[in-house]
Formats: structure tokens, C-alpha cells, sequence
């Protein structure tokens, strides 16, 4: 199925796909899913199944769920309904049964990344908070586990849309912004996603520390020059802080200015005009 799945629900694919639709409706109609959800979670030794079966079951469960999540079929809201939300969050702390395994970061990633499809559905965010999924996201967020830091963000950029929970951008904000000054390349994009979210949606969840850390991990971010997405991604968000004359002024103290005139020096209008915007007087 997880084989099947992933020819059938190609990324490549427009999301109102015959074929794609056709297993999902067949996949549901077999009553697949509760008995999917209840294997990921079963941590009962069981007769006959080895470590090593079970590793492999649960990593076959995992790429299933993540290919089915990509929406094709109108899939997520069935997702979400079946219990879905809930059976990853389970599983994520549980993840460390599997750690003489070499399969752990992959089904880490897997899951987080499930659940990040997941929660673009209407009805996954009040699940998430319900479930207690923010303090489990976090604990990923702060993990420095590249396999567990990137998918996490995603889904905390995902929770912080439309009108997210009173509260929620400023009690994620730190935990992002310190992850952001450590993070591997792979997690750099990720987490600067979910740090544009948090200021789009509440532009003062930064603010003293918090703005100072933010500023210098933006620095390393734009010096990261074998990055080019996260440089990228990171001069959107500044974009985006320089409007405002607190956080102009911690840009500054940062000494972003002198990275940001060796980019554009190299040609790179977006940091010339950014530039400008710094410059501006108080």
C-alpha cells in the first residue's frame, strides 16, 4: 500500500487526480485506517514479530499516511475524522522505542511531516491543541534533531494562519528563534517559515531577547551563501521586521547591514532595496 500510495499520489500530480482518487476512496471503503492507526501505536510484544518487523511495519504505516496526506482525493479531512492527528502525536514521543533501529529519523520525519499536511485541514488545528501538540512540537523544535526540527516547524507554521489560538505565536516564537541559531542547513527554511508566520500573524511576538536572537540568526542565515534558500528565506523575513523601528534598530546592533551590502554588491536588488529600508531615519 505504502509502494502503491506513493506511485498513485505523486506530488507531481494535480490534487483532483482519477487515480489518486480512486485509492483513496477504495482505502477508506476497506476500513483501512482505524487498523493502520492502531498498528503504529501497538508497542505490545507481539508473538512471532521481531524488533526489526515491527520497525519496518510501523516505517511502512508512517510512508503511507505521508503520501496519503498530500490532499489528493480530499483525503485530509477524512484523515483528521479518522483519528489521525491524534495517532501521530501518540507515536511521535514513542518514536525512541525504535532507536536500535536505523529507521528512527525517518519515521520522525515522516510522522511530523504527516502531520503537517494534516494540519492545513479546517478541522486538525483544534485537534492539535487539544491533543497537547504544541508542547510535543516544541520538544521537537528544540530537539536540534534534524529529522525532527524541520517537519515540527512546518507544522507550526501551518497552525499559525487564518486566526490561530490566542497566545499560540508568542508561546512558540522563543523556542523557534533559538532552534534557528543552531540549526543545520536542511532546517533553516523550515523554521524561517514558521517564524514569517509568527509575525504575520502577531507582529509583537518578537520583542527584546527574543527580537536580538532573532536578529543574529538572521545574520548567519544571510552569510550562508551555500544556502541560497535559506538566505533567501531569510531576507524575506527581514523584509518583513525592517518596517518596524525596534526591530530596524536590532538589525543594526546585529551588523546585518555589512552582509546585507556583500549581497548586494553581488547583484542582488532584493538587499539593495532592504537596504534602503534599514537606512531609514527614526
Amino acid at each position: 500500500l505504502a509502494i502503491m500510495s506513493q506511485q498513485l499520489m505523486s506530488p507531481a500530480l494535480p490534487a483532483d487526480d482519477a487515480g489518486a482518487a480512486a485509492f483513496v476512496d477504495a482505502f477508506f471503503a476497506a476500513d483501512a485506517l482505524p487498523t493502520l492507526l492502531a498498528a503504529l501505536g501497538d508497542e505490545r510484544p507481539r508473538e512471532g514479530v521481531d524488533g526489526g518487523t515491527a520497525e519496518r511495519e510501523a516505517v511502512a504505516v508512517l510512508l503511507l499516511l505521508q503520501s496519503l496526506s498530500g490532499g489528493h482525493g480530499a483525503v485530509r479531512p477524512r484523515l483528521v475524522a479518522g483519528g489521525a492527528v491524534e495517532a501521530l502525536l501518540r507515536f511521535l514521543p514513542a518514536a525512541a522505542r525504535y532507536d536500535k533501529g536505523a529507521s528512527t529519523g525517518e519515521m520522525v520525519d515522516a510522522a511530523a511531516s504527516t502531520l503537517a499536511s494534516l494540519a492545513l485541514a479546517a478541522a486538525a488545528p483544534p485537534r492539535i491543541e487539544q491533543a497537547g501538540g504544541v508542547p510535543t512540537l516544541l520538544r521537537l523544535v528544540e530537539s536540534k534533531k534534524p529529522a525532527a526540527v524541520a517537519p515540527a516547524a512546518r507544522v507550526l507554521a501551518n497552525l499559525l494562519r487564518d486566526e490561530p489560538p490566542a497566545g499560540l505565536p508568542e508561546a512558540v516564537a522563543p523556542a523557534l528563534v533559538q532552534a534557528l541559531s543552531t540549526a543545520k542547513p536542511s532546517a533553516v527554511v523550515d523554521l524561517l517559515s514558521a517564524l514569517s508566520h509568527v509575525h504575520g500573524v502577531c507582529r509583537n511576538a518578537f520583542g527584546g531577547a527574543v527580537l536580538a536572537q532573532l536578529a543574529a540568526g538572521l545574520l548567519k542565515a544571510v552569510q550562508d551563501k551555500e544556502n541560497h534558500e535559506g538566505c533567501l528565506a531569510s531576507i524575506s523575513l527581514l523584509s518583513q521586521l525592517a518596517l518596524r523601528p525596534e526591530a530596524r534598530a536590532a538589525l543594526a546592533e546585529a551588523g546585518l547591514a555589512p552582509a546585507l551590502r556583500e549581497s548586494a554588491a553581488a547583484g542582488w536588488r532584493c538587499t539593495e532595496l532592504l537596504l534602503g529600508i534599514l537606512s531609514a531615519e527614526e
